[in-house]
């Protein structure tokens, strides 16, 4: 990383004074303040730390197709039988989630979590954007989805071995965190 010449710390580093100077500089290094910014459909995301505070969040540019928050879905499925699930996460769900990763940056999540009371039910955590563009312009309307998954999800529907059910949700700015950077996949 290239600092711009005569910084703060480079004139620390520079320095060959007592521990005064060493007491400064230890105390300029505990108040880094940590900041990280993605740019993502006309919006960045930015997430900061300063030690005592941190905080999250969203600030959309002008060609932004919208203002709202991050728009997120949450779909259940309720299947019949460990068969019908097994199928459905062999060969449904892993193209779909290839797709969104490749060919939609305005997905933030597009991620299936098994339940840990109920074996037969599955949740999928999709998370946009926005609700328009990202949702229901890209996502929705995209030949993965309109074409492949939704037919094979429907005949299952339409014979009996999964119940879906789903809710929608906006963001509440600034409550709250996404992703530490972690575990995710």
């Amino acid at each position: 990383m290239t600092r711009p010449h005569g910084s703060a710390l480079d004139r620390l580093a520079a320095s060959r004074s007592s521990s005064r100077t060493m007491m400064m500089m230890g105390a300029s290094l505990a108040a880094v303040v940590v900041l990280w910014v993605v740019w993502r459909g006309g919006s960045f995301y930015y997430y900061s730390n300063s030690g005592s505070s941190s905080s999250f969040g969203r600030s959309s540019s002008s060609s932004s197709p919208s203002s709202q928050p991050a728009f997120s879905l949450l779909v259940t499925l309720d299947f019949q039988d460990d068969a019908g699930k097994q199928e459905f996460l062999r060969a449904m769900m892993p193209p779909m989630a290839t797709y969104v990763r490749r060919a939609e940056p305005q997905t933030l999540s597009y991620q299936t979590m098994q339940s840990d009371q109920t074996p037969l039910r599955l949740l999928i955590l999709e998370r946009y954007v926005d609700r328009q563009h990202a949702y229901l312009d890209v996502h929705k309307s995209s030949s993965a989805f309109v074409q492949d998954f939704r037919p094979q999800l429907q005949a299952l529907i339409d014979g009996g071995q999964v119940k879906v059910s789903g809710q929608s949700y906006w963001d509440v700015p600034g409550v709250g965190f996404v992703n530490r950077g972690g575990n995710g996949n």
